[in-house]
C-alpha cells in the first residue's frame, strides 16, 4: 500500500544574537517541506524573533511502498526556510536554509530518530547584503509514517451497501414478480388471441346450420 508521511513543525524562534536590521519592516519565516508551502505571521523586525507555531504537512507516496522507497523519494525533496522581510511588495529575502527532506527530517543514519519530537536549531545562509551573523531557527519536528490501506478499506466497505441497495431495487423486484402472475391472470398475448364477438356470431350461426342440415336432408 502507499505510504504517507505527516510532518508536525512548531517553529519556536529565530535569533541572531548582536544583530540589529536596519529596516523596520515585519518579518516572516516561509517554509516549504513535502511539496507545501506555509508561512507564520508578521513579527517586528527586532531579534529574537518569537514565532511559537505549529504546522503540518502532509504527503502520499504512492509508488513508495517500504521504507526505503520511502527514504530515496525524501531525498528527491527539498525542506526549505526563507527568512522574509515585508520591504517591498513580495518582501526581501534575508537568509535561506535549504536541504534535502530525508535529512531534514531524519537527521540521524536511520529512517527513525531516536528521539522523536526533540527540538532542533538550523543555521541559515545570508544574502548579500545581511550585516551580522547568520540567523538560526530553533524548532522541533514530529514525523509519522503510516499506510493507507485502512483508507483503501473504508472506501471499499462503503462502496459495497450500494451495491446491495442497486440489487433490491424495487422496480427489479416488480419485474421478478410478473411470471408468477401470469399463471393466475391471461396475459395480453392470450387476450389478443381470444376470438371477437363477430367470430363468436359467425361460429354460432355455422353451428346451427350444422344442427339443422340432416333435418332438411330429411325432409327432401
Amino acid at each position: 500500500m502507499p505510504l504517507k508521511v505527516v510532518v508536525e513543525l512548531q517553529i519556536h524562534a529565530v535569533t541572531c544574537p548582536g544583530v540589529f536590521l536596519p529596516e523596520k519592516d515585519d518579518i516572516f519565516l516561509n517554509i516549504s517541506i513535502l511539496g507545501q508551502q506555509k508561512e507564520t505571521g508578521c513579527l517586528p523586525a527586532i531579534f529574537p524573533l518569537l514565532f511559537h507555531e505549529k504546522m503540518r504537512f502532509e504527503k502520499v507516496f504512492h509508488k513508495a511502498v517500504d521504507p526505503a522507497e520511502l527514504a530515496q523519494s525524501l531525498e528527491n525533496h527539498t525542506t526549505r526556510f526563507e527568512l522574509i522581510q515585508l520591504t517591498h511588495s513580495v518582501g526581501d529575502i534575508l537568509a535561506v536554509f535549504e536541504e534535502n527532506t530525508r535529512q531534514f527530517l531524519f537527521p540521524e543514519p536511520k529512517l527513525t530518530p531516536a528521539y522523536p519530537g526533540v527540538d532542533r536549531e538550523v543555521l541559515m545562509k545570508t544574502v548579500n547584503g545581511f550585516r551580522g551573523i547568520a540567523p538560526k531557527v530553533e524548532f522541533s519536528t514530529r514525523t509519522t509514517i503510516k499506510e493507507k490501506s485502512n483508507d483503501y478499506q473504508k472506501k471499499t466497505l462503503a462502496a459495497k451497501p450500494h451495491i446491495r441497495r442497486s440489487d433490491s431495487n424495487p422496480k427489479k423486484s416488480t419485474r421478478e414478480k410478473g411470471p408468477n402472475k401470469s399463471f393466475h391472470s391471461p396475459t395480453k398475448s392470450s387476450i389478443s388471441r381470444s376470438p371477437s364477438p363477430c367470430a363468436r356470431r359467425c361460429v354460432n350461426e355455422l353451428n346451427k346450420d350444422i344442427q339443422q342440415q340432416p333435418g332438411r336432408l330429411n325432409l327432401v
